[in-house]
């Protein structure tokens, strides 16, 4: 997944990931062009129109057996509800102000939608990894980074074959459409480099932008040296070990090597 291409400025060329096929989008490693299969989508929709439909059919059948029609059978249930509501002493008293009631409870509605993230924001792509490099031939690691959220996690907790990876893996995750904010890398070397940067300017660095750096590691190896480079003025956090309920009992094994931190604002 690795492609080479010409880099200005520079004596031998740089490897970096592949993009997808202009025409036709398709991907490293990937020989044909994926449609949705529109039958089976057909064929599922049909199957559940049918089966609502006939749920439907054999409630309103009783609905009409037991109470003669849905209006009247809709009406006893309002007359059930307002006398459970009577005897449990919730109903609203005759003073109550309607209006009011309904706008705090739509305000609480809102309100915990937006605590959820149901309506997305700028940092609800924050976990979708664009970029991955494996440090397979790898004796040190320098990551410059400007406001990111790094962490350190075994790798049996990636995705798919990820799992059963025998190297570190480092997965980036950040604003994307954005010619201000690139990422350039140079992992074919022993000395592996790779540098996220945001050249945007001051008013708007930081407007809807996120970082997020998985470094996967996995079982019985001893890390190359690591050296992080935080750029920028905001905070990068860099997070690895035992404290985390998902990742109990890991551990960083540097062995001789180094562990560096430079920078501005840092928290470890």
């Amino acid at each position: 997944g690795k492609c080479m291409s010409a880099a200005p400025g520079r004596t031998s060329p740089l490897f970096s990931t592949c993009l997808p096929n202009e025409r036709d989008g398709r991907t490293f490693g990937q020989c044909e062009v994926s449609s949705p299969d529109i039958s089976t989508t057909i064929v599922i929709v049909i199957l559940v129109v049918l089966v609502v439909a006939l749920v439907v059919w054999r409630v309103l059948l009783w609905v009409r057996r037991r109470h003669g029609s849905v209006v009247l059978y809709l009406q006893k249930k309002q007359q059930d509800l307002v006398i459970s509501a009577t005897k449990l002493n919730l109903s609203p008293p005759p003073e109550a102000r309607y209006p009011e009631f309904v706008f705090l409870l739509s305000f609480l509605i809102v309100f915990l939608l937006y605590q959820s993230n149901v309506f997305g924001s700028a940092n609800s792509a924050s976990c979708v990894f664009t970029h991955g490099f494996f440090l397979d031939i790898a004796t040190s690691m320098t990551l410059e980074l400007d406001t990111c959220n790094v962490r350190f996690l075994p790798a049996n907790l990636a995705d798919g074959i990820d799992k059963e990876i025998t190297s570190p893996k480092v997965l980036f995750s950040f604003t994307q459409n954005d010619a201000d904010i690139t990422l350039s890398s140079d992992t074919c070397t022993a000395a592996a480099t790779m540098s996220l940067t945001n050249t945007r300017t001051d008013m708007l660095r930081y407007q809807g932008f996120y970082c997020t750096v998985h470094v996967m590691v996995p079982s019985r190896i001893v890390f190359p040296a690591i050296r992080i480079v935080t750029l920028g003025e905001n905070i990068t956090t860099i997070r690895g070990g035992s404290m985390d309920q998902d990742s109990p009992n890991f551990g960083l094994d540097l062995g001789p090597n180094a562990l560096s931190i430079e920078g501005y604002y840092a928290d470890v």
